[in-house]
């Protein structure tokens, strides 16, 4: 989403930088409408493979959160475009203030390096809710915490990711992660001791 809205090269800064992040998102001036159709014409859109992983995690009753450190405007409007306005985002909060200039007005949702802290965003979401087995689907760095601080119960990392990496060199037994359709597969079709 940022590449395409930022330009590459300050995408790739953001993402090691939480105030060059943060300054290049808040000097964007841009209508949401337009954010949209610029994304849409760089083909920037959900998998359909994953549409059916969320219809399906729905019919069975499973709560599904996307964590990310992504913009939850964004998010819910690419995911409400697809029908599936129903997923729960944890992001960053953004408004676009008309006033001035259709301003961007982003929010981190904590003080950590990443401006998200992910293990912090699963303890609430956890906090008071049944006990279950929570299975994490990432590829970056940031995605570890969560898998670090205990929350985790079964890891799926791309096998050339950052988090594959990190969980290997930390000793943390994860799965490949070879799309949602092969994650539909091993969740709601193989037996729950599968998931270990």
């Amino acid at each position: 989403v940022e590449s395409a809205v930022l330009g590459k090269q300050a995408a790739e800064k953001g993402y090691a930088d939480r105030a060059a992040r943060l300054a290049a998102l808040s000097e964007l001036k841009m209508p949401m409408d337009d954010v949209m159709a610029k994304l849409a014409a760089a083909g920037v859109g959900l998998r359909p493979d994953f549409v059916d992983f969320v219809e399906q995690s729905a019919v069975r009753r499973m709560r599904l959160c996307c964590l990310s450190r992504g913009l939850k405007p964004i998010l819910r409007q690419l995911l409400r475009d697809e029908g599936l306005g129903h997923v729960e985002v944890l992001a960053h909060d953004m408004y676009v203030d008309r006033d001035k200039g259709h301003a961007w007005c982003v929010s981190f949702r904590d003080e950590s390096s990443t401006g998200h802290d992910k293990a912090e965003s699963v303890r609430r979401a956890l906090h008071g809710t049944a006990k279950g087995g929570v299975v994490l689907v990432g590829r970056l760095a940031c995605d570890f915490a969560p898998v670090k601080a205990g929350h985790v119960h079964c890891l799926f990392a791309p096998a050339d990711s950052p988090l594959a990496q990190i969980a290997h060199d930390a000793g943390v037994k994860h799965r490949p992660f070879e799309g949602f359709a092969h994650l539909q597969q091993v969740l709601f079709e193989a037996p729950r001791q599968a998931w270990s």
